[in-house]
């Protein structure tokens, strides 16, 4: 699940409106529904189209696979409020409970890992579901550029309340 995100950009609603019938691995691309409700397709990179290959003969066996839904959970679909619990239990299971894993941090990612691996002046574009990113101008890397894959970056652990300054 984590890496769909990754290599297409998707925000988590996005990620959770994801249909079988709209996931196309043969051509990468995926139907999903955008912000403001209007249908939005995405190309998958060969890393999100394997993931999601191996999820989807995983899938197969679950006992709600007749469901539309793509992701699905022990109960039904899987929510934006289940993607956050997975992360949760991700971060748990490696000891970076400090991290505050979030959805929105493969997003920024993914701009990331676009803005080093494009020519200057490229911007992520509507297929990649980030038209609505920089209104006010270009985006900006997070950190210096680099190569490689996408990789979160470090985030910084939060304090509690009375600890900040």
């Amino acid at each position: 699940m984590t890496d769909v995100p990754l290599d297409t950009g998707l925000r988590i609603g996005g990620l959770v409106s994801m249909t079988v019938e709209g996931t196309d691995l043969q051509k990468g691309r995926a139907a999903y529904r955008k912000k403001g409700g209007n249908l939005g397709e995405v190309p998958l990179g060969s890393h999100a189209a394997k993931a999601l290959d191996r999820y989807l003969r995983a899938r197969s066996r679950h006992r709600l696979a007749n469901r539309p839904d793509l992701w699905l959970g022990l109960e039904g679909p899987v929510t934006t409020s289940g993607v956050r619990q997975v992360l949760a239990r991700h971060a748990e299971a490696i000891g970076a409970e400090d991290l505050h894993l979030h959805p929105h941090m493969f997003r920024h990612t993914f701009v990331d890992w676009w803005l080093r691996n494009h020519r200057a002046g490229d911007q992520p574009d509507r297929d990649h579901g980030l038209d609505q990113c920089q209104a006010a101008g270009p985006v900006r890397p997070s950190h210096p550029a680099g190569s490689g894959s996408p990789v979160l970056p470090a985030a910084k652990p939060r304090g509690r309340r009375a600890d900040r300054s």
